[in-house]
């Protein structure tokens, strides 16, 4: 009897190496079979992407939120040295956003004031 158990061991043992290898390779297989079809599909492809964002939107912003909590201090850190790193950046970056939004920008400045005087008369 202990000489069947151990070979039905074996057995399973064999039998559990060979449907491993076996779906490695199909999961290669497939794999591949994907690459190429997204590769002839750009378009379907970006279609499906665009309808799995929609549809997982809300399970992905909670994700990026908790990501975020979890390692804000590291994060407000790393984003502190680059803006020390890179202020020519910076104010480039700042002043292509005013000329681009000077009505914008005007606008909510007279706003401001507006409210201000407001303020002052009370």
């Amino acid at each position: 009897m202990s000489d069947e158990s151990e070979f039905e061991k074996e057995l399973e043992k064999y039998i559990a190496e060979l449907s491993a290898s076996v779906s490695e390779k199909e999961r290669e297989k497939l794999r591949e079979s994907k690459r190429r079809w997204a590769e002839e599909n750009p378009e379907k492809l970006r279609e499906a992407r665009r309808k799995w964002k929609e549809e997982n939107r809300e399970n992905e912003n909670a994700k990026r939120m908790e990501w975020y909590y979890k390692n804000k201090e590291r994060e407000n850190k790393k984003s502190k040295e680059w803006y020390s790193k890179n202020k020519e950046k910076v104010k480039e970056r700042q002043r292509k956003y005013r000329e681009e939004n000077r009505e914008t920008l005007n606008e909510k400045k007279r706003k401001r004031r507006a409210e201000l005087k407001e303020k002052k008369k009370k």
